[in-house]
């Protein structure tokens, strides 16, 4: 385990984004409270483990990031109604997003995937 600070980036859907291109019907952007900064431990693990939202499904994660609970909003995406959180390491700017959320006592554990 590591200790580090990540930048916590959360996504919303602009409509009227899509840039220069009149064709397109929005696109996903840093929402205002992002990126937070927050101090957090990554554990990178090597072994799949059962999805943390009740699905059950197996989910191969690169690592889990662990940050004080509340500290900073965590959303794993769903679909295309949501744009998963992303957490870049500010030591080694490596990116990854949230598969899964588990709230723990003190903690909220992030399961990830490397970008």
């Amino acid at each position: 385990m590591l200790g580090r600070d990540f930048h916590v980036v959360n996504f919303e859907y602009d409509e009227e984004g899509g840039g220069d291109n009149p064709y397109a019907d929005g696109d996903w952007v840093e929402s205002d409270e992002s990126p937070l900064t927050v101090p957090a431990t990554i554990d990178f693990g090597t072994q799949d483990e059962t999805g943390g939202d009740g699905s059950g499904a197996n989910v191969e994660r690169d690592a889990v990031i662990y940050l004080q609970k509340d500290s900073a909003p965590v959303h794993p995406g769903t679909d295309d109604e949501s744009r998963a959180t992303e957490f870049v390491d500010l030591e080694t700017g490596a990116r990854y997003r949230a598969v899964s959320v588990e709230h723990q006592l003190h903690l909220t554990a992030v399961h990830v995937e490397e970008l």
